[in-house]
């Protein structure tokens, strides 16, 4: 294999061993030292820009049947859910709809409900509605629900999966709901997630039989800090071009976003080793640690926010999230595809997405390439749409996202190096043509709909008098549903 496709796949083992990488925690401090280094490494001035929100930090929990008879079941916490230790019956709500409710007496117990899949939740999300999750919490609410536990459809195996619902620096959801309290809008639902199967046979039990069950979570609620990782690779000429990843995680996150952290780190390093003269534009880094608990537009606005007078200057902006996919492993033998298919979201110029298209064929993606960021956008790359900037974003989406099976170990070095090579090949063409001619074809505007799209404010808490960051510890990482800690795996050939 390659020495350089090892190295990119040995970061994502190194960056593996920092998981879960949560804002506010050691481990992600750990994450944002190690991108600092490599990046000053490879020769790029780095500062950091810090975004302070209001975190909540699990220190323990745990879901136990104890009647008709005392069983565990593994568990984690919903981001951003309330704290609590409640005893009652446990009721299967199903997927928790107003009749659901009405056909059940649930005041004061504990219930059981059916989240669907991840699209039924993004897609809500996309079109600005309440995010589905939180809005199952408001029907709980109402109802005078003590406790939730959930399950999601399109889980793999018994795995679990924690949502990205969004949530404000300064606390609350895009959409506000019932179950929000108080001017920090605070969630006081405690909310645990099983695996699919523990679920199915626990809805079995219910069927048949009074069960009663204990739900238990403890943690703090506390001002923190995460902060965006700016790398700076000057350039020849007038110019930029911004690279972004987001480099925290909900368990392990190898496709999400591993994968997009080793590769804009592998694009800082293939431009850091041109010489100045065959490097015509600057090229900026940056590494987003708030995307996934607090929401996927903050560090983009701030980046906005803070460099007002340096927008004008920018020709495009390459987002990198979940850009590689896992692969199936039977055995010593991987199903390595010819010609995978990847989607590319680009906005409404016909530079970007003929370059998108081209580079995608080039290294062997089947191009889905859509020019519809106007009318839907995605995350980071939002923000700079919506100020008339040219973006660009390569992804995949698979049932393993978000769960605790997505692990460095599924990851194939071969597949990630080509899909990283997409971003390598647009970021050199995109140096070669004038900044004018790239926005000569740009529709300015904003987008309608897509998470991109989502959040405007960029308002954040202040710690008290006296009060500064103190990291929190993070939580135990669960894997396949155990508390294992992740292990160096060897490549896969």
């Amino acid at each position: 294999m390659n020495k350089r496709i090892e190295e990119v796949y040995k970061w994502g083992l190194e960056l593996s061993e920092f998981s879960p990488r949560i804002p506010g925690t050691k481990n992600i401090e750990k994450t944002k030292d190690y991108i600092v280094d490599k990046l000053r490494n490879f020769g790029l001035k780095v500062w950091l820009e810090p975004i302070n929100f209001r975190g909540v930090f699990f220190h323990d929990w745990e879901f136990s049947m104890i009647e008709p008879e005392y069983k565990t079941i593994t568990s984690c916490p919903q981001n951003n859910v309330g704290f609590g230790d409640v005893k009652a019956e446990i009721i299967d709500i199903g997927k928790g709809t107003d009749k659901d409710y009405t056909r059940n007496d649930v005041k004061g117990k504990l219930v059981l409900i059916n989240w669907g899949t991840l699209a039924d939740h993004e897609a809500a999300c996309g079109f600005k509605k309440r995010y589905p999750l939180l809005a199952s919490y408001d029907k709980a609410w109402i109802n005078d629900v003590a406790g939730m536990v959930g399950y999601f459809e399109d889980t793999p195996g018994n795995s679990l999966k924690i949502l990205e619902p969004g949530i404000k620096p300064m606390g609350g959801s895009n959409v506000p709901g019932p179950a929000e309290f108080g001017e920090k809008k605070q969630f006081k639902l405690p909310v645990l997630h099983i695996g699919k199967e523990d679920a199915e046979k626990l809805k079995k039990l219910i069927k048949n039989k009074k069960v009663k069950a204990e739900l238990k979570i403890k943690g703090k609620r506390k001002i923190s800090t995460v902060s965006n990782i700016i790398g700076l690779l000057p350039g020849l000429k007038k110019g930029t071009i911004l690279i972004g990843a987001h480099y925290c995680t909900t368990f392990s996150g190898a496709i999400c976003d591993t994968t997009g952290v080793v590769g804009a780190l592998e694009l800082a390093r293939v431009f850091s080793e041109l010489p100045l003269k065959k490097r015509r534009k600057s090229m900026i880094f940056i590494f987003s640690g708030s995307h996934v608990w607090l929401n996927c537009n903050i560090s983009s606005l701030w980046f906005i926010e803070k460099h007002k007078k340096f927008m004008p200057n920018i020709t495009a902006m390459l987002w990198m999230d979940h850009i590689s996919d896992a692969v199936v492993i039977k055995g010593q033998k991987i199903k390595r595809e010819k010609f995978p298919a990847r989607l590319g979201l680009t906005t409404d110029n016909f530079v970007v997405f003929l370059l998108t298209y081209a580079a995608m064929f080039k290294n062997k993606r089947f191009p889905l390439v859509l020019p519809l960021s106007r009318i839907w956008t995605l995350c980071e790359m939002g923000p700079f749409d919506n100020i008339g900037i040219p973006c660009m974003c390569m992804q995949v989406m698979n049932h393993v996202m978000l769960t605790t099976e997505d692990t460095w170990d599924k990851i194939d070095p071969l597949q990630l190096y080509r899909d990283i090579s997409v971003y390598i090949d647009m970021a050199r063409a995109i140096h070669t043509i004038p900044g004018k001619i790239m926005k000569a074809f740009e529709f300015r505007g904003r987008s309608f709909f897509g998470c991109g799209a989502l959040f405007k404010t960029i308002k954040q808490p202040k710690y008290n008098k006296g009060e500064h960051f103190i990291p929190e510890e993070a939580p135990n990482l669960l894997i396949g549903g155990q508390f294992e800690p992740i292990y160096a795996r060897k490549p896969i050939e």
